[in-house]
């Protein structure tokens, strides 16, 4: 449902979870080079403004 959306720090997302509206606010987000995952190698994430949802994509909450 979200694959291929760019969110940017400090955006809002609102989704439902089971009944319940959340509202979650991107705090920080840490990027890879799609090319070195596919290639098979390993890279640590990098800080950056924005970034790119994907099926393999982590999110972490926080309350």
């Amino acid at each position: 449902r979200y694959n291929n959306l760019v969110v940017t720090v400090g955006q809002l997302l609102v989704f439902d979870f089971k009944g319940t509206t959340l509202i979650c606010k991107a705090l920080e987000i840490e990027t890879i080079s799609l090319d070195k995952l596919l290639a098979g190698g390993k890279e640590e994430g990098h800080k950056n403004s924005r970034g790119l949802l994907m099926s393999q994509t982590s999110i972490g909450f926080d309350k």
